[in-house]
């Protein structure tokens, strides 16, 4: 995760290991909530959401 990013967001950009916590309780880890552009500090928002259809095909969603 950039620093500037985890800055934004209270995180530690000097500790790698606060890309696996979870800050918001949502189950989403950090460093997923940055690669699909949520916010690590508001449960509510994951930014996009992977879903699975009956085919077995993975497609993203935007909430």
């Amino acid at each position: 995760m950039p620093d500037s990013w985890e800055t934004t967001y209270g995180l530690n950009p000097n500790s790698a290991a606060d890309a696996m916590q979870d800050a918001d309780n949502d189950w989403y880890c950090n460093v997923l909530e940055y690669v699909i552009g949520g916010n690590p500090t508001d449960p509510a928002t994951h930014g996009v959401h992977p879903t699975e259809t009956n085919g077995g095909t993975t497609y993203a969603s935007y909430p």
